[in-house]
């Protein structure tokens, strides 16, 4: 049985393509939380806030992704519909992770209490 290897760059691209539905659904999964439950924000911290938890959650994939081929066996397709799966668990453990790292509250707005 001959083994397939993939570059890291192929690899890139192809979480890239796959998971770009994801990215884009966690994007705006933060920026309205940001938006409406947290006032007052600024531009420069939401856009910091949404260009590390892309990159981060980029490299969970790809750890998540690699995880997967090296100790599943069972024969598992990572893609559901339009959703690669690995993708879909990284933006659900990042974007309330660094909501949190950054200052924002996820489910209510804070109140400053006396």
């Amino acid at each position: 049985m001959q083994e397939k290897t993939i570059t890291f760059t192929d690899l890139l691209e192809l979480t890239l393509l796959f998971g770009s539905l994801t990215y884009v659904l966690g994007l705006l999964f933060q920026a309205i939380i940001v938006i409406k439950v947290n006032k007052p924000w600024t531009w420069i911290k939401l856009l910091t806030l949404l260009l590390v938890s892309r990159i981060v959650s980029l490299f969970f994939t790809l750890l998540i992704g690699k995880l997967i081929g090296k100790y599943w066996n069972i024969d598992f397709n990572t893609m559901i519909g339009p959703f690669l799966i690995p993708a879909v668990v990284a933006e659900l453990i990042i974007s309330p992770v660094l909501l949190r790292i950054f200052g924002y509250h996820i489910l209510r707005k804070h109140s400053s209490r006396p």
